[in-house]
């Protein structure tokens, strides 16, 4: 929350100077992912990350380790609390994920969170497959 009382949402470029960092929050920062963003660069080009059905176009995978190693060639790192997404399905347009809701791994639950982030968090992850290309990084 800003001085002004709007709400927002800031980018920083660079987590060197903690000030900066520090500057509209509480002072309580935790790191839960990081990505590069690289504008006009080469990246990995993925060959091949899910399995092709012959019927009505559709693809689906159940590896969690093809999908997050997917999307760290398309600047998204996730930490291992984040990575929720078990398997995933779907076409061109549309997508159907699967995730794993383990909230006993995390050790922090003494506030009360209706949906709890990093769940919240996979949410916006499974439609970053759907991207075409993988020339670029979006923030979701």
């Amino acid at each position: 929350m800003h001085s002004s009382g709007m709400a927002s949402v800031d980018v920083v470029d660079s987590f060197i100077d903690p000030e900066t960092l520090n500057q509209y929050s509480l002072r309580e920062f935790t790191l839960h992912a990081h990505g590069h963003i690289e504008m006009d660069g080469v990246q990995q080009k993925l060959t091949t990350l899910l399995s092709n059905s012959p019927t009505h176009n559709t693809w689906s995978t159940t590896d969690p380790t093809s999908i997050y190693t997917h999307l760290s060639t398309r600047g998204y790192q996730y930490g291992p609390c984040f990575q929720n997404i078990q398997s995933l399905c779907g076409t061109t347009s549309t997508i159907i994920a699967q995730i794993q809701s383990n909230l006993d791994a995390i050790i922090d639950l003494s506030c009360y969170h209706l949906l709890h982030p990093t769940i919240l968090d996979t949410f916006l992850q499974s439609p970053l497959v759907l991207l075409p290309g993988v020339d670029f990084t979006v923030l979701p």
